[in-house]
């Protein structure tokens, strides 16, 4: 394999690794009734969301899953 298709691979599988997928569906039912689904990091990810000076790094939530009901009056 060329060097730079190597390169591209494993740039690939690099931006793979760190994707992040969420998901949101919904339904309406009339003009005031709507219920919901929803979840993010579905894969679980762990990620960096920030560092500070002194090299303290923050990671990103865990995968999370909620549902409800949403009404408008």
């Amino acid at each position: 394999m060329p060097p730079a298709r190597r390169q591209m691979t494993r740039c690939f599988a690099a931006l793979l690794l760190s994707l992040l997928v969420d998901l949101f569906l919904s339904r309406a039912f009339g003009k005031a009734t709507e219920i919901y689904i929803a979840a993010e990091n579905l894969l679980d990810r762990i990620y960096t969301t920030g560092r500070t000076s002194e090299g303290v790094i923050s990671t990103g939530e865990p995968r999370m899953a909620r549902a409800g009901l949403r009404l408008r009056f």
